[in-house]
């Protein structure tokens, strides 16, 4: 009988012990829960803020870009420069191209063609001309691209506006923006400790740092899109 109390006694107190177990587990594994979902929320937060910052960052960007190259297409001294085989005019050109730059001219490279494709003047060393048919087609546009160059492996984007007159295509400013002045640009505007991924409308890379060129996020999404799979998925960390 004494045996029996105590085995009594054993299993109403492990009873007890799991009545009171029971509620703290399942309020654990919530606050586990409520923790984690919280640490994704504020994790997409952070994300959504540092895409916002720099969107922000490149869209004031390309408007500089697209205000220089429109002052260059309507400055007279360097249009006119463009078929003058006088060393003194084009020189003339030359400055009026620094001095417009100004500023920019720190943040990108800027080119002019002639109608042929030719390179007549330019703040950099490379060349190329894949861009300037699409600014032909696009006349009225700002044309941004990725960079596609044989001579300069370190230029990210591409922008051109084509230089009209009379409205006839009498040329090209071409702009050239290197990666190291996207370092520039967007220093600070997200977590360098992750890094970014900029991909154009083909899902090809533009520009990486960090993780997003380690884990190679443009062949990820393009493999994605090509399965029908959705772009960002639940175990993306």
């Amino acid at each position: 009988l004494g045996f029996a109390k105590q085995s009594f006694k054993r299993e109403l107190f492990l009873g007890l012990f799991m009545v009171s177990l029971i509620p703290g587990v399942v309020m654990s594994l919530l606050l586990v829960k409520a923790f984690r979902s919280r640490l994704a929320s504020d994790y997409e937060q952070a994300a959504k803020t540092q895409v916002l910052a720099i969107t922000d960052t490149l869209e004031q960007y390309f408007d500089e870009v697209d205000a220089v190259e429109k002052k260059i297409a309507n400055n007279k001294k360097i249009t006119d420069g463009l078929y003058e085989s006088d060393s003194w005019q084009k020189n003339k050109a030359y400055t009026q191209l620094y001095e417009t730059t100004g500023e920019i001219g720190n943040k990108a490279r800027f080119n002019i063609y002639n109608s042929d494709g030719e390179r007549v003047f330019t703040t950099s060393t490379a060349g190329y001309s894949g861009i300037l048919k699409v600014a032909m087609t696009h006349y009225e546009d700002l044309v941004i691209k990725k960079a596609v160059m044989s001579g300069d492996s370190e230029s990210a984007i591409q922008i051109a506006r084509a230089i009209l007159k009379d409205d006839e295509c009498i040329g090209f400013v071409v702009t050239d923006v290197l990666t190291s002045h996207l370092d520039s640009l967007l220093d600070k505007t997200y977590d360098e400790s992750n890094g970014i991924a900029i991909l154009d409308s083909f899902y090809e890379e533009v520009y990486s740092t960090g993780l997003g060129k380690e884990e190679d996020i443009a062949e990820l999404i393009r493999q994605r899109r090509f399965n029908g799979e959705a772009i960002k998925q639940e175990n993306d960390e």
